[in-house]
């Protein structure tokens, strides 16, 4: 017996950092707007405590523990951030985990033990959080208020004042009141909008590619003059070379550093070498009037 209470103490240790895993943790980065509502409510943070008890107890002696516990907390998303849902939502899962918890045997004097440092712990963690739940908080309060609507209040007539009234021309005393024309909508037909057609886009798109690739094949070209007749595009490619290697550079980074909360805390640079590819083309030119050759040289470098 006392082998199998030492045995099982040590599986409760051993598993303190799963089982802490019930409890909410507040410095997590990302936390949807129930979590944040949980931490900024006390109430609700006993009701979690309660939670990660029962569930420390639970745990050892309930296989699907872990799957039911995470439905729960997926439900609680839903709640998004409505504290009367929320505490409804606790209230059912304590329910079902102390119903579980009276079915079991009394803990032996190991098994309290390790209880007791498990709890312990799990405070520990919790005040070492309440700095991070005031803030939360703060937040939360502040875009509560934001969120509130302005009611218009009409402003109060001082006794014995009456607002004061168009009055009406004595000639359109006793007559009908002339309802205002309507205005008249002409209908579109169906099918039809303000929007241009999308062939009409494509032949935009079409025209500007066009016009682009004739400047640059002129280009092309214009660098074609001859450097000794003088005569532009009496240049002829007869013969090419190309070389591509790979080249080494030195670029400097920058890194930006962040704290839990995505606040920038400051940045920092370093240099590393980075591969480079370089492609070396050379045009041999002969010029069609005077036959005078030259070449042309390009390089280009990309990492």
């Amino acid at each position: 017996m006392k082998l199998r209470s030492w045995m099982l103490a040590a599986v409760y240790l051993a598993a303190s950092g799963a089982i802490h895993a019930q409890e909410l943790r507040c410095t997590q980065i990302f936390m949807n707007a129930s979590e944040k509502r949980i931490c900024a409510t006390p109430e609700l943070m006993q009701l979690d405590e309660q939670i990660g008890e029962l569930g420390r107890r639970v745990m050892p002696y309930q296989d699907t523990f872990k799957a039911d516990q995470r439905r729960f907390r997926k439900a609680l998303k839903t709640c998004n951030g409505d504290e009367a849902c929320l505490t409804s939502s606790y209230q059912v899962r304590i329910s079902e985990l102390q119903a579980f918890v009276n079915t079991l045997p009394a803990p032996t004097d190991a098994e309290a033990t390790g209880l007791a440092a498990q709890a312990q712990e799990a405070e520990q963690k919790r005040n070492a959080q309440e700095q991070t739940r005031e803030r939360i908080a703060d937040k939360l309060e502040a875009t509560d208020a934001a969120a509130q609507p302005v009611e218009d209040t009409p402003m109060e007539q001082p006794e014995g004042i009456q607002a004061p009234v168009d009055p009406m021309p004595i000639g359109e005393v006793g007559q009908p009141v002339a309802e205002p024309a309507e205005q008249v909508v002409e209908a579109q037909p169906e099918g039809t909008s303000d929007r241009p057609s999308w062939w009409v886009i494509g032949l935009i798109v079409l025209m500007v590619i066009g016009a682009i690739g004739m400047f640059v094949d002129w280009l092309f070209k214009a660098v074609r003059r001859c450097p000794k007749c003088t005569k532009w595009w009496a240049g002829e490619i007869f013969d090419q070379d190309r070389e591509a290697y790979t080249d080494y550079e030195t670029k400097t980074f920058t890194d930006t550093h962040w704290d839990k909360n995505f606040n920038r805390t400051g940045s920092t640079t370093r240099k590393r070498q980075v591969a480079v590819r370089v492609s070396n083309t050379t045009n041999y030119l002969r010029c069609r009037l005077c036959k005078h050759e030259w070449t042309i040289h390009h390089s280009r470098r990309s990492s």
